[in-house]
């Protein structure tokens, strides 16, 4: 395994969004990649799971999935024991869940946060010292109108490998706008079998009408789905005028559909795929809401723009 895992995790932040740039034939057509996102929202918590707070685990802005996940147990509840940052502040964890697509982590702090808090040296880091994530090289988002102790801890990555224990450790926040440096305090994780061996489900797609498409396998996890697609090594500008997807539609409803005519959204996190255009070749990526839990042998991903619907038909690897 490579010294530093974040080398291999690539965290992203774009909305999903498409957003056109047309420059000369000189230059490349690019959408910027944005590395990184996670969310801070503070909510009213219990130690123990029940069904009225299941939906919101881990803040608003947690996914579906991960819900999902939490509501069929995977989910590890630690509840540690306080930690003095300063004299009057003190953190402990109460939660968290780790996957390929997400590590999630439920803080509490003893003392009422009012409007606003950030980690300005958290790391995470494996039992070999390797670093999951540092927020002093990803930025925190941080939630406003914050009305309780808890802190909702959400980092979305493109993936995390499996690990044995998480190290978190920090000594600098911000909190109610004012930055406090105290003691160094850290938590070591064991993280439990169920998420040592988390393992994913692959996907082939069998048939699509999208033309001149190269399509990577879809990965399934305990807390979402992955699906990647490029139009290969051909060229772009041979494709500027064909409706087809590699019109990059601005403003498109995508969707799976299961056997059952379930459909399943797109995630709701900040991250919810991207696309890039380099040279000759354009990608797409997607996440969505299926997990694991949801049983699908197949699936249908359905691309509309405007009157056109564009279709993958994806089965499952044996």
């Amino acid at each position: 395994m490579n010294n530093d895992i974040k080398n291999n995790v690539k965290y992203k932040i774009s909305m999903y969004k498409y957003i056109e740039e047309k420059k000369s034939k000189k230059k490349e057509f690019k959408y910027k990649k944005l590395a990184y996102t996670c969310g801070l929202i503070l909510l009213i918590m219990t130690s123990g799971v029940s069904a009225k707070n299941i939906i919101n685990y881990f803040g608003l802005n947690a996914s579906k999935g991960v819900n999902k996940a939490v509501s069929n147990n995977y989910l590890e509840i630690v509840n540690t024991d306080y930690q003095d940052l300063t004299d009057n502040i003190a953190i402990k964890i109460k939660s968290y869940l780790i996957d390929n697509y997400n590590l999630a982590i439920n803080f509490e702090l003893n003392n009422k946060i009012n409007n606003h808090i950030r980690f300005n040296d958290l790391i995470i880091r494996d039992e070999n010292g390797n670093t999951i994530f540092d927020s002093s090289i990803n930025n925190l988002s941080n939630a406003v109108n914050i009305e309780d102790n808890i802190v909702h801890l959400n980092i979305y990555a493109e993936n995390i490998p499996p690990v044995k224990t998480l190290n978190v450790s920090l000594s600098n926040i911000t909190i109610n706008n004012k930055n406090t440096i105290g003691n160094t305090i850290s938590f070591t994780l064991n993280v439990p079998e169920q998420m040592q061996k988390r393992k994913t489900i692959n996907y082939y797609a069998i048939s699509s009408n999208i033309s001149n498409a190269h399509f990577e396998e879809a990965s399934l996890s305990n807390t979402a789905l992955k699906i990647k697609f490029s139009n290969g090594t051909d060229n772009y500008e041979l494709l500027n005028n064909s409706k087809n997807i590699w019109d990059i539609p601005k403003n498109n409803n995508v969707y799976i559909e299961l056997n059952d005519g379930t459909k399943i959204d797109l995630s709701s996190r900040s991250d919810i795929g991207g696309v890039s255009i380099n040279k000759n070749q354009i990608s797409f990526t997607y996440i969505f809401n299926l997990t694991k839990f949801d049983n699908s042998d197949e699936f249908k991903v359905h691309i509309i723009d405007e009157n056109d619907d564009m279709i993958i038909n994806y089965k499952r690897v044996q």
